[in-house]
């Protein structure tokens, strides 16, 4: 009777060692081959992330900032970083997305959050002293190291939704699709290393909803705006809103960057708005939940936040 009960006790553990490892086995943050480290690559990628953006504004666009030669980055560094008034729109959004690229180069190369910093920092610093004619910008290397970060995170989470490497066929086709639409740098390295039509059955999950809950929600409406601080000369347009809650906000147990963050944008569909009216981001860099008292818990902790209103 003891060896049948001892027999017993030692299968129930084991059983659930076996699940806990097998759990373990499906997520690619798991895999150490996987997720090596890469820096080299990256840094390669953000010299020609900014090549490619010069190239589009030179050839294509013939701008004249774009017009750039030694004597130009020699001025630059001469003359040190000034505060420029750009339009709104270029300064506060298309920097940060800008900066988002080099953030994900880093990202998709096996980099952390903190450790994909400096790439953002660095893309954004070297396209101002040699991409430009014009005099470097301090609120632009800002909005693009930092407003990069926010974005290149949240586009690297939520490509993470739709990856899954044991899918073959059109569901394959469409979740890489949808991946690189989201954040490009990624879908473009998944391509190059082979990633994006590997088959895998061990590691092939990129997010544990368990631990990360995440929460969409997508409204379509329309939008009455007084124009000029005057009621009856309105402006209606139709408009589309995402929201994400992602992660648990009080949870211990997620720990990394962005495990929880909420993320909005809206678009404006038609009218005279701008097409990206808003985006917004809060997110959790790091933080810890108390519990003062039964049933009441604290929350202390280091967060992003990223505001955009247009």
């Amino acid at each position: 009777m003891k060896r049948l009960l001892a027999y017993i006790i030692l299968s129930i553990l084991t059983m659930g060692e076996i699940c806990s490892q097998q759990a373990d086995s499906l997520f690619v943050y798991n895999d150490s081959v996987r997720m090596r480290k890469h820096p080299w690559r990256a840094a390669f990628e953000n010299v020609m992330i900014n090549a490619a953006i010069w190239a589009d504004n030179r050839f294509e666009r013939k701008a004249d900032y774009a017009k750039i030669s030694i004597n130009t980055i020699r001025t630059n560094i001469k003359r040190g970083f000034v505060w420029d008034n750009d339009l709104f729109a270029s300064n506060q959004l298309l920097h940060p997305i800008h900066g988002s690229l080099f953030f994900s180069a880093a990202r998709s190369n096996g980099l952390n959050y903190w450790e994909s910093l400096p790439y953002s920092f660095m893309g954004s610093f070297s396209w101002e002293l040699c991409a430009e004619t014009t005099p470097p910008s301090i609120n632009d290397l800002l909005s693009t190291s930092f407003g990069g970060a926010a974005l290149g995170e949240v586009s690297y989470r939520l490509s993470t939704l739709v990856l899954d490497d044991s899918k073959t066929g059109a569901a394959r086709l469409w979740r890489e699709f949808v991946g690189t639409v989201v954040s490009p740098v990624r879908g473009l390295n998944r391509i190059i290393t082979g990633k994006a039509w590997k088959v895998r059955h061990k590691y092939y999950k990129y997010i544990d909803y368990e631990k990360i809950p995440v929460n969409i929600s997508v409204s379509l409406g329309d939008r009455y705006m007084a124009d000029d601080n005057r009621f009856f000369r309105q402006n209606n347009n139709a408009y589309l809103e995402y929201q994400m809650n992602y992660g648990d906000i009080l949870s211990n147990e997620t720990t990394k960057p962005y495990d929880f963050f909420k993320f909005n944008v809206l678009f404006n569909l038609g009218g005279t708005q701008p097409i990206v009216s808003n985006v917004s981001l809060v997110a959790k860099l790091a933080a810890k939940c108390y519990e003062p008292l039964p049933g009441h818990k604290a929350l202390i902790g280091l967060f992003q936040h990223f505001d955009y209103y247009n």
